[in-house]
């Protein structure tokens, strides 16, 4: 977690606004899913790995609507471009946080199935 602040500060400090805007996008969908997806109900499957990044994709667009309707902007090709850098920004913080923090265990080692011919007349 340390290492995750200590990025969202460089890129603050650099003016890489794309990186800030995909941290504050882990942060929100990372709140809506601890906070609302995890209660019972029709929200539940955003608590799901694919519920997951659409709720990402709908807070990625939803700011990206907000923040160019505060702006005076009508969203246009770059403003398209911007919120695609920040949703995969934001997807790829996420799941490299959530491995590093919460790693799944390694998968079992798979069985090997050997079949014989039997179409071979029995000797008696």
């Amino acid at each position: 977690m340390d290492t995750w602040l200590n990025s969202t500060l460089t890129a603050i400090e650099g003016q890489q606004w794309w990186l800030v805007a995909s941290s504050i996008v882990v942060a929100a969908t990372w709140a809506f899913r601890a906070l609302v997806a995890r209660r019972a109900g029709p929200l539940a499957w955003f608590a799901t790995d694919r519920g997951g990044v659409l709720a990402a994709a709908i807070v990625t667009i939803a700011g990206g609507f907000a923040h160019a309707t505060a702006a005076g902007q009508a969203p246009d090709r770059a403003f398209v471009i911007t919120s695609l850098e920040v949703f995969l920004g934001a997807v790829g913080q996420y799941a490299t946080i959530r491995r590093l923090l919460a790693p799944r265990p390694a998968a079992p080692a798979q069985l090997e199935l050997r079949l014989e011919r039997t179409d071979k007349e029995p000797q008696p």
